[in-house]
């Protein structure tokens, strides 16, 4: 917060200054003047962050929110049973279709004698 001045002594002047002349200078460039530069940029940041909070916060209140995430819960539930139950079919069809196989066989050899006999 202290301010400084520093006087620098222009060694391409001619003339020396009178009392009462006018001491030219420029102000640095610090912290405050930068913030100043950045502030409107933020400031709009803010108003849409604070946009976008006010939307979440208006949809996490809804009570439709809470039914369609249950409604998602009990979804996922169900594929989940639906699934363990093709897991299940799945591994009986896998177990008895060796024997379905072996079944289909004997009937066609079957079938290749009775058309044999009936052709003869």
């Amino acid at each position: 917060g202290a301010s400084t001045v520093s006087l620098v002594a222009n060694k391409e002047a001619s003339k020396l200054l009178s009392p009462g002349d006018t001491l030219h200078g420029r102000q640095k460039q610090g912290m405050m003047n930068s913030v100043a530069n950045v502030a409107p940029k933020a400031d709009s940041i803010l108003t849409h962050i604070d946009s976008v909070v006010l939307t979440l916060n208006k949809l996490m209140s809804n009570p439709m929110w809470e039914q369609s995430i249950a409604g998602i819960g009990s979804t996922v539930a169900q594929l989940d049973e639906s699934s363990k139950s093709v897991n299940a079919v799945m591994a009986s069809i896998r177990k008895d279709l060796p024997t379905v196989t072996q079944n289909l066989t004997a009937v066609s050899n079957d079938l290749k004698e009775v058309t044999a006999e009936l052709n003869s």
